[in-house]
C-alpha cells in the first residue's frame, strides 16, 4: 500500500490535499522552511497513525485472554504496572476551585480553596476562630459544598446520610466534627440529621 493510500485512511481530505501539494513542491525544491516542517509533521502523523493501527491489528488476538492471564505471562514489575496505570488513567489536573470560605486579614481577603494549602496567616486565622468562624466565613459555594452528602451502604453508618465535606474540612483544619455540624445547623446551612 502506498504512503498516499495510507494517508487517505488516517488524514482528513484537506490534510491529504495539503500533503500531496507539499510533496510535489518539495520534489521540485520549491518549499519554504515552514512548508517543509508542515510536510514533515503530516508525514509523522500518518506514520504514527498507521503504526497504531498495525499494532492494534497485531494485538487483536490478545482480546481472547484476560488481563490477569496476560500479566501472569509477562510478569511485569510494580514500576511497569504503575507506569502503565499512569499512562492509561492519567490524573486529571484539578480544576481551579472556587473559594469555600473567605477571611479578611488586615486589608487583604484570603480564600480557603479545596486542594490548596492556605498561607500561614490564613491558617492561624482559621485556628483562632475555629468552627464558628469558619461557618461565618463560608461563601455561597462553600455553603453548597458543606451540604454534599451520600448515603453509606456499608459499615456502622449503613443507610445513614454522611456529610462528606464536613468530614474533609474537620480533618483538614483539625476541627471537632460535632462542633462544626452544630455551627452549620445553627446557621441553617444543613438541616437534616446526618453523620459527619
Amino acid at each position: 500500500m502506498s504512503f498516499i493510500e495510507q494517508a487517505k485512511e488516517v488524514l482528513t481530505s484537506e490534510e491529504v490535499a495539503k500533503l500531496e501539494l507539499l510533496a510535489r513542491k518539495s520534489a521540485d525544491f520549491e518549499t519554504t522552511h515552514e512548508e517543509d516542517n508542515e510536510l514533515i509533521g503530516l508525514k509523522k502523523k500518518v506514520k504514527e497513525a498507521i503504526a497504531q493501527r498495525d499494532k492494534e491489528k497485531n494485538l487483536a488476538f490478545v482480546k481472547e485472554y484476560t488481563l490477569i492471564e496476560i500479566l501472569q505471562v509477562f510478569k511485569p514489575t510494580q514500576d511497569d504496572l504503575n507506569k502503565a496505570i499512569k499512562t492509561l488513567f492519567p490524573k486529571e489536573k484539578a480544576a481551579v476551585s472556587e473559594a469555600i470560605a473567605k477571611y479578611k486579614i488586615g486589608d487583604k481577603v484570603h480564600e480557603v480553596k479545596n486542594g490548596e494549602r492556605p498561607v500561614k496567616a490564613l491558617s492561624e486565622e482559621i485556628q483562632k476562630h475555629k468552627e464558628k468562624g469558619f461557618v461565618k466565613a463560608l461563601t455561597d459555594f462553600g455553603k453548597a459544598f458543606m451540604k454534599e452528602t451520600h448515603v453509606a451502604d456499608a459499615g456502622p453508618y449503613a443507610g445513614e446520610t454522611i456529610y462528606d465535606s464536613v468530614n474533609a474540612i474537620a480533618t483538614r483544619f483539625k476541627f471537632n466534627k460535632a462542633a462544626l455540624l452544630k455551627e452549620l445547623k445553627a446557621e441553617k446551612i444543613i438541616t437534616e440529621e446526618a453523620k459527619a
